[in-house]
């Protein structure tokens, strides 16, 4: 049984409960009131999505170096969105690098306009 047909499970025995609880005309205990939330609070939380970091070695052969998390913390009303990434030291060393080189070439490709001779038309970028 996975951790979400648990909470499923729980959820559904807890709102029982609650339904005896209104039909006898009773107040629900507060500690099954606070269950219910938190098990609907947990079953809509956003799901991680994995992401796999992988070196190859040879043409064919991967090994999986790490793993990260990227959870989705909140969507904005004009389309943007916040988001957390949780990356292992490797991904984290890769994306810098990366970082560093785009940066530098980007510079490269800056510096080719300023030079007296730069033709925009004949230009291979």
């Amino acid at each position: 049984m996975t951790t979400d047909e648990a909470l499923k499970l729980a959820l559904e025995a807890l709102e029982l409960e609650d339904m005896a609880c209104r039909y006898e005309k009773e107040p629900t205990p507060e500690h099954i009131a606070k269950a219910i939330t938190a098990i609907k609070q947990a079953r809509s939380a956003p799901v991680q999505e994995p992401v796999a970091w992988r070196r190859y070695e040879g043409e064919e052969h991967m090994t999986t170096v790490g793993t990260g998390n990227v959870t989705l913390i909140k969507e904005n009303e004009d389309g943007s969105a916040i988001y957390q990434f949780n990356f292992p030291p490797e991904a984290i060393e890769a994306l810098t690098r990366l970082g560093i080189l785009t940066a530098i070439q980007a510079g490269i490709d800056e510096a080719k306009r300023l030079h007296p001779d730069y033709n925009p038309e004949t230009d291979g970028t």
